[in-house]
């Protein structure tokens, strides 16, 4: 098996449907192997001939081969095709679909290992990882086992999206994050009976990993008493547990604290009818004919002199106090209607005549503002310049001050950094210039040391007989990230290299520094 000619077999199998110019097409820019659909599916994919899997899974003495269908896209491998030796030739003759999938033999066994999904999580980041195995009897697959493990780093998301559940009050869906023990101590309507006077702040909790593998968050939330609104910071420390039938971590126990409990400031601004504030505010303009426009947009559309504009989303105003005279502001965003998202934000405060005051309008991009200890926190996205419009690499973090005697924002500071995990975005896009011959922009990809290191001739030269073949892009922490490659060196065999990389943060996005190459 080893010695077939797997293109060959790959492309004229009966059970495979091979178009030439199609596949010709599909690898015009990276060669990845030949693309092929399963007959009577919609499963297709490249034909991984560089990793085939060998083995003997059915006990007969005979190897058998395991080939990957690599979709070319996000969701990685949709198919895996099993090929086995019938009437002295090689012959598919089963396969096993999924998601993200891999393929090996170990043990005599078929190995498949894929993502543990719940459905919460973003592609990216799959709360655990799976392995099935199977064994070959007469040329039919029998799985004889299923283990899955769970990633620690999820941990942290898991604890974040119980929380935005409850933010929204989908009580009944956050209640599913906890673990059957916890439900059985702490029936739901109990529970759900124990939010019933409370609201949260805007801002999304602040989560942290704890020792211990545990999970810390810090929650403001508001309380409604018969002496009027009270204002609480909590920090809760969370136990979680793997739960396999869930898919994912699910809170488990909690310890809980109150860090401090104060009246609320006088939130006269939160009576404001703010449609005919904004409305008739002299320093915006307002188009009632985009009201409305598109559908799920009802604020009025208004405009700022300096290029802020968009829908006033008055279900999203961000009360607080960041004037430190003891009186709330409001933080009222701009949303574009589109992709750009929030495009501007107004700013407002109690004005001595009683009425709301207009303070200034701050224009932006996907932009993001809050009320948070005592600040005005706006952030906006940092672009390196290859990222899609949904996935910026990092952020950009502006404080202020309201001057009360003034009327002026004051900044107090600035800090801008890398988001979650966009390292491996980085990396990812770097081979694909180097992948597309593209080396001029490649090596731009390099920090300033690495380039001090290694001039651009001398580091092109290196690559002129290289092709590469295939290439993956995984995450090892918060600043490496593993490749492994198959390229070829002119005439020679394909060679596999694992190369693990360190990425460093600057002013113009993430750089690559440091290789480790095996």
């Amino acid at each position: 098996m080893r010695k077939v000619n797997w293109e060959q077999v790959v492309t004229t199998d009966p059970a495979l449907v091979f178009n030439k110019a199609e596949s010709d097409q599909l690898n015009s820019t990276v060669k990845r192997g030949p693309y092929v659909t399963i007959k009577g599916s919609e499963i297709g994919g490249f034909a991984l001939l560089q990793q085939i899997a060998f083995g003997d899974i059915s006990g007969d003495g005979q190897e058998e081969a395991a080939i990957v269908l690599e979709s070319g896209g996000t969701g990685g491998a949709f198919g895996v095709i099993l090929f086995g030796v019938v009437d002295g030739k090689p012959k598919m003759i089963e396969k096993v679909l999924g998601y993200k999938m891999f393929a090996k033999i170990e043990n005599n066994e078929l190995v498949i290992p894929q993502p543990v999904y719940a459905g919460w999580e973003g592609n990216c980041c799959p709360s655990g990882e799976s392995a099935t195995k199977y064994i070959l009897s007469g040329n039919k697959l029998v799985q004889t086992s299923y283990s899955d493990t769970p990633f620690e780093q999820a941990k942290v998301p898991t604890v974040g999206q119980f929380y935005a559940l409850l933010n929204q009050q989908k009580y009944a869906e956050a209640y599913k994050f906890f673990s059957p023990a916890f439900q059985v101590n702490t029936p739901f309507e109990k529970w759900r009976d124990g939010y019933k006077n409370t609201t949260f702040s805007g801002k999304p909790p602040e989560i942290t990993e704890a020792p211990k593998g545990q999970v810390k968050a810090q929650i403001v939330a508001f309380e409604k008493t018969d002496n009027g609104e009270i204002r609480s910071t909590y920090v809760v420390q969370w136990a979680l547990a793997w739960n396999s039938k869930a898919k994912q971590w699910l809170l488990d126990s909690a310890s809980a604290e109150i860090s401090g409990s104060t009246p609320s400031l006088n939130s006269a601004l939160r009576t404001t009818n703010w449609f005919k504030v904004l409305t008739t505010e002299p320093k915006l303009k307002y188009d009632p004919s985009v009201d409305g426009k598109p559908v799920g947009f009802a604020g009025p559309y208004l405009t700022a002199g300096n290029e802020a504009y968009g829908h006033a989303m008055l279900e999203s105003i961000r009360y607080g106090d960041f004037s430190s005279d003891g009186k709330e502001e409001a933080v009222i965003p701009l949303h574009s209607g589109g992709t750009a998202g929030s495009t501007g934000t107004l700013v407002y405060t109690m004005g001595e005549d009683g009425k709301p005051k207009f303070v200034t309008a701050l224009p932006g991009y996907k932009m993001g503002a809050s009320v948070q200890a005592g600040e005005l926190q706006v952030t906006l996205p940092i672009y390196a310049g290859y990222e899609p419009n949904c996935c910026p690499s990092g952020s950009t973090l502006t404080r202020y001050k309201l001057d009360p005697a003034t009327l002026k924002l004051v900044q107090i500071g600035e800090k801008s950094g890398p988001l979650a995990g966009t390292h491996v975005d980085a990396a990812d896009h770097f081979y694909q210039l180097l992948s597309a011959k593209s080396y001029k922009d490649a090596y731009s990809m390099f920090s300033s040391a690495f380039q001090a290191g290694q001039p651009i001739d001398k580091w092109q030269a290196g690559y002129q007989n290289t092709k590469i073949l295939n290439y993956t892009v995984t995450q090892v922490d918060a600043n490496r990230a593993r490749v492994e490659l198959i390229s070829q060196e002119g005439a020679n065999n394909a060679q596999k290299f694992f190369i693990t990389w360190a990425l460093i943060w600057t002013e113009k996005g993430w750089k690559l520094d440091k290789a480790l190459v095996q």
